[in-house]
């Protein structure tokens, strides 16, 4: 069973980044792919609910799931 809550943490790390974080997308996917990776590995298997939240984090979701259909 996964963790849901994590989908929580993630829109408000996506919101703080938004607001306080770079301004250049690479560096932003590269931090969302740590975030992802950390999150997965505490059992968090919803990270689809934060798509649409912020183009470099839907990046780092397809870099990291190249196999997930849109």
């Amino acid at each position: 069973m996964g963790w849901g809550g994590g989908s929580i943490i993630m829109s408000d790390i996506i919101a703080a980044t938004n607001k306080h974080g770079p301004s250049n997308i690479l560096k932003r996917v590269l931090f969302y792919k740590e975030c992802i990776k950390s999150l997965e590995n505490a059992d968090w298997d919803n990270s689809q609910e934060c798509l649409g939240e912020d183009l470099a984090y839907d990046l780092a979701i397809q870099e990291l799931h190249p196999d997930w259909e849109d």
